[in-house]
Parts: structure tokens; C-alpha cells; sequence
């Protein structure tokens, strides 16, 4: 993780390098005075391109504005396509028996319906991409090191470890090519749309709560220039400002086995007697509120619904931290937790500090005119509610700060 800090100090643009990054093109939009700009396309690009050296070993190019970045455009798109199609999702196993991957594709090309041909052109984009990326990267480690070492990464980013480890593998421990690209694919999905989705939240509170904005950006200051104390850690330990806020709403889980559910709190049944667990079946879909946890005035208080940073500046309440909340992380459920909780938590938190300790002191963010309206759509989208909420953005207005 230490060697990622350079690549997304560069990538942002708190450190020179040889071409203009996020900061750069930001300050060359607002040089003249305030402008609203849809901060939404800067993140998005900016968590790809971060994912994308730092996970992967390769650039998408995604912060040139002349860069046509196919991949982005898609991702982004897909999880609200296929929210909007989680009826025929029910359906897929059974598609799935229909005979070869080539007589699958045949038969969805002429499925009658304009939003799942749409979902067709993003996975065939995303699909390409990804192929392209994995050639890339088998044969520069088929070269030896020094191919390696010419790449973006350097043979340290996450899908070159993976690689070298599954070339050392023994035959009935190795992943097939199938294998790999699905984990590249999921690393690039999962790691893109929920930190920018998260940036642009902080951003909008921030704008909202000015007098946090110029907490936090003070604190920044003074973490670098004065105290000399690690910024990041400042902004880790101090500043929590995204967690509660989780871009996925809800999740679903699926039971693999008959299981008894112990119930936190018990409740009364219509025999008047108290129920302290259930059963659930096997093969029972469950669906798992993240931010019903996040928000519940039971564990949190009254005030569980506002956004409070100084929450975390004292000791959490008795209620909280002996609620047995199974979250990876603050007592909270935005990173899920057990077996199945998000592995990238680390460095999705450390993307979205470098992103904040580098634009803050630069910018202030205020809101803009539009009204903003945040989607669940497996992932929540922020949308624009005048252009009709099918398109995620989120403009805002950014200035120099004096």
C-alpha cells in the first residue's frame, strides 16, 4: 500500500509529473473565476485511473479530455442498467443452460428490449477492455522482469502479483484465463464506482457544510506545512467523514445451507410470545441494509440520520460499540464484514485521501443550482433531477480558495 501513495500523488496531481492531472485540469476550468462543473466525471476518471495503475499496472488515459475512454463511460453505466433490469435477472440461470457462450450471445442479440442491448454494448466494452489489459500484462511477465518493469506499476500493482502468483501455482491450484479476467474485471468495477460514487458524496456534504469544509482543509494545511504530521493519518483517524454515507445501499446474500438467525433485538409474535431467532432456509435471498445499520437510531441515537464528523472525536456510545456489528471497519457496515467483506476497503480509503488532501487546499465546493438526487441502484448514483435522474451526475461549483 505504501507504494501506491506516489502513484496516486502523481495520478491526482500533488506531485509533477510529465503530463497534467486532476488538479491541473480543475484549476485550468476555474482560473477565471467560480465554474460549475460536474465533479462526478473528474472522480469517475480519476478512481479508474487509480484503480487502473494501482490495481492493474495500466492507464486508461482516463483524465485527458481528449482521450475517448470507452471503458469508463460504460462501467459507469452499469449498474443502474442492470437495476433497472433486476426482473429478467431472475431468469439468467436459466439462460445460462441454453447451449454454447456463442448460441447465448446469438439468442441476447435478439432479445426485443432497448436497456438490456444496451447492457450487451457495455460488457462487450468492458469485456474487450479487459482481454486487452490481461494480453498485456501475460506477456510482459512471459518477457521476464525488466518487461515488467517498464510497465505502469513497475510489477507491483495487485494483478501482477496475482499473475506471477498463479504462474508459480501448481496445475490444480492455477486459475484458468476465464478465472483472471473475472477478477480483473472485478477489481476495476468494484474499486471505480463506489469511490467516486463516495467522493462525490464527501464533496456534496462538504459544500453543504462549509464550516467542516474549512476544518478540514486547515487541518490539512497544518499537517503539511507545520506539525509535519502525517496527512494521511490526520484524515484517517480524525476526519472519518465518508463512512456512514456507504454507496451501496443494500446487499443481498443468498443462504447456502439451512441456518438458525439469532435476532440482535427480540421481537414480540402475534401469540404474544418473544421470537430470539429464525430459521432460514436454504437457497433463501436475503436482502442486508447497509445504511438501515448505519442510521439506526438504536445504536446511534436520535441524531443517527445527520452527518456528524465529530462523532468519531470522542469515545462512541456503550450503545454502539457493544452492539456486536459484524463491519470491518468503525463499528459500521459500509465495507460489509465476515468472509465476504470488501478486500480493497484500505485502498479505497487511501484513493479517497490523497483525492481530498490534494484538491481541498486548492478548491473550495459549493453547491451548485441543480438539485441533486441520489439513486439506489445497487450502487447509489447521484442524478440531476430536472434532466429526468437517468444520466449519473453531480455538478457543483468550484473556486480557487484565497
Amino acid at each position: 500500500m505504501r507504494y501506491m501513495i506516489p502513484i496516486f500523488q502523481h495520478i491526482t496531481g500533488q506531485t509533477a509529473g510529465h503530463l497534467p492531472q486532476l488538479r491541473d485540469h480543475l484549476l485550468s476550468q476555474v482560473r477565471t473565476g467560480s465554474r460549475e462543473i460536474d465533479i462526478l466525471q473528474w472522480m469517475t476518471g480519476t478512481a479508474l485511473e487509480l484503480v487502473g495503475q494501482g490495481g492493474l499496472g495500466y492507464s486508461f488515459d482516463a483524465l485527458n479530455p481528449n482521450s475517448k475512454n470507452e471503458y469508463g463511460a460504460a462501467a459507469k453505466l452499469l449498474a443502474p442498467i442492470l437495476f433497472g433490469l433486476s426482473l429478467p435477472r431472475q431468469f439468467l440461470p436459466w439462460f445460462r443452460m441454453l447451449g454454447p457462450h456463442s448460441l447465448q450471445k446469438l439468442v441476447a442479440k435478439r432479445i426485443p428490449s432497448r436497456r438490456f442491448q444496451k447492457l450487451l454494448n457495455i460488457v462487450e466494452v468492458i469485456d474487450k477492455t479487459s482481454k486487452k489489459i490481461f494480453t498485456e500484462k501475460t506477456t510482459a511477465l512471459a518477457k521476464g522482469d525488466d518487461a515488467v518493469a517498464h510497465q505502469v506499476g513497475e510489477g507491483r500493482d495487485i494483478m501482477s502479483v496475482l499473475l506471477k502468483a498463479n504462474m508459480e501455482a501448481s496445475a490444480e491450484d492455477k486459475l484458468q484465463d476465464e478465472e483472471l479476467l473475472g477478477q480483473m474485471n472485478t477489481i476495476l468495477f468494484a474499486a471505480m464506482d463506489t469511490t467516486s460514487n463516495a467522493l462525490c458524496r464527501i464533496f456534496q456534504l462538504l459544500s453543504q457544510n462549509q464550516d467542516v469544509q474549512d476544518k478540514l482543509r486547515a487541518e490539512i494545511v497544518q499537517a503539511r506545512e507545520a506539525t509535519k504530521v502525517s496527512w494521511i493519518t490526520t484524515i484517517c483517524t480524525r476526519s472519518r467523514i465518508w463512512t456512514p454515507w456507504a454507496p451501496l445501499s443494500f446487499i443481498s446474500r443468498t443462504a447456502r445451507a439451512d441456518t438458525i438467525l439469532p435476532l440482535g433485538t427480540p421481537v414480540q409474535g402475534e401469540d404474544g410470545s418473544m421470537i430470539t431467532e429464525l430459521f432460514v432456509p436454504k437457497n433463501t435471498d436475503a436482502i442486508i441494509s447497509i445504511i438501515g445499520t448505519n442510521r439506526n437510531p438504536s445504536l446511534w441515537g436520535a441524531d443517527a440520520r445527520e452527518w456528524k464528523p465529530e462523532r468519531w472525536l470522542s469515545p462512541l456510545p456503550e450503545s454502539v460499540t457493544s452492539s456486536k456489528v459484524p463491519g470491518v471497519y468503525a463499528n459500521l457496515m459500509t465495507f460489509l464484514g465476515g468472509g465476504r467483506s470488501c478486500i480493497g476497503f484500505k485502498f479505497s480509503q487511501l484513493e479517497m485521501k490523497v483525492v481530498l488532501s490534494t484538491l481541498l487546499p486548492v478548491f473550495r465546493f459549493s453547491p451548485a443550482k441543480e438539485y441533486i438526487v441520489w439513486r439506489l441502484g445497487g450502487i447509489a448514483n447521484p442524478t440531476v433531477e430536472a434532466s429526468g435522474l437517468d444520466t449519473p451526475a453531480m455538478p457543483m461549483q468550484l473556486s480557487i480558495v484565497n
